[in-house]
């Protein structure tokens, strides 16, 4: 979710994708109107190119609905058409990846890369992080089979960004990067547990080093278990002597 949506704004679309070559550009070089050819990079909708002088220059749908993820969507396509054009990419360790070529969201098991960057023998994954970090299975894998994988932050950049000022970001930027695994790093199990708990959201339990930290938990908790057990102690009691005190309950 970008900033315009959480403050309740909506977001103006900046990127279309053309009806023809499935290539996206930006609202200053569509024409305008419906001659802009281009189509919603999400759910496919004809888009409109509206470039007056009061508003600032933007794509909308034609039937004028809100598709929520449009400006994500051709944020995230736009960034592997960086990647796929481009020769090198800076890490975020300063050094520089060079490659001849980049297979974009091929299938590797049972996952898909957004890109796969080669020079010979020598295998980048990427994943770009818009609206969702990389899973903890994809992780696992890439830590399992030795892969050098880093994931690309671009979750906080202005959808209206300029493709140029992106591919900065995406090819020469280390901020916004860091390593999913390295083949220099020793693959293991403990390894693979103990890089991605960071990414796990750990849901707090009745722990006794919870209790030590939340007393007023812990207390709580004896309160409610202690009540509970003398109201069954009550119910038992109170069925034996109302039984017994029935008259005519014993014969004798």
């Amino acid at each position: 979710m970008s900033l315009w949506n959480f403050v309740g704004m909506k977001e103006l679309l900046s990127y279309g994708r053309l009806r023809d070559s499935d290539k996206l550009i930006h609202i200053e070089d569509a024409e305008n109107g419906k001659k802009c050819n281009c189509v919603c990079s999400w759910c496919g909708e004809t888009l409109i190119a509206r470039q007056g002088e009061s508003n600032a220059a933007h794509f909308a749908h034609a039937s004028e609905r809100d598709c929520e993820f449009a400006g994500e969507s051709a944020l995230h396509l736009l960034a592997k058409d960086i990647l796929f054009a481009a020769n090198y990419i800076i890490l975020p360790d300063r050094s520089s990846f060079r490659y001849s070529q980049a297979e974009i969201e091929k299938s590797l098991a049972a996952f898909r890369p957004d890109a796969i960057l080669k020079e010979g023998d020598d295998h980048l994954h990427v994943e770009v992080f818009v609206t969702h970090k990389t899973g903890f299975h994809k992780q696992r894998f890439f830590y399992e089979n030795g892969l050098n994988a880093i994931e690309i932050d671009l979750s906080q950049i202005d959808r209206s960004i300029t493709r140029e000022e992106l591919r900065k970001f995406i090819i020469d930027e280390i901020t916004t990067k860091y390593f999913l695994c390295t083949k220099q790093e020793p693959v293991t199990e403990n390894a693979v547990q103990v890089k991605i708990q960071k990414q796990v959201e750990v849901v707090p339990v009745l722990t006794e080093d919870y209790s030590k930290q939340h007393p007023w938990y812990a207390t709580i908790w004896n309160v409610v278990g202690i009540g509970l057990l003398i109201t069954f102690l009550f119910w038992v009691a109170s069925i034996l002597f109302s039984d017994r005190n029935r008259k005519g309950y014993y014969r004798y």
